[in-house]
């Protein structure tokens, strides 16, 4: 079996791995999903998906369920990467996860 040098870790239960081509908003949902059953969630984004990463978290700490934790930023393969930790608080209400997306 072949080791790759740069490969990355595979994801995580309580790992939300961000594209640019879905709104926040889906993955605002499925962060507050992921903090009905865990303490902290940890919201990756690379490349384009970087300022996506960073308004998904604003929308989840504007829910007032989770705080920040840490926020990591590196290069990989020559594109900026983003980790940003949040930590629960409160155990969020489904119907704010069910809602309609926009």
């Amino acid at each position: 079996m072949a080791h790759f040098q740069n490969q990355h870790p595979p994801i995580q239960d309580d790992e939300v791995r961000i594209k640019s081509s879905r709104p926040p908003i889906v993955y605002r949902n499925y962060g507050l999903k992921l903090l009905t059953t865990h303490d902290s969630i940890t919201l990756h984004g690379l490349g384009e998906a970087v300022s996506v990463t960073a308004d998904v978290c604003q929308l989840l700490l504007k829910s007032g369920y989770c705080s920040l934790k840490k926020i990591n930023t590196t290069m990989y393969e020559n594109l900026p990467e983003m980790n940003i930790q949040l930590h629960r608080l409160a155990i969020p209400n489904p119907s704010d996860y069910e809602q309609q997306q926009q």
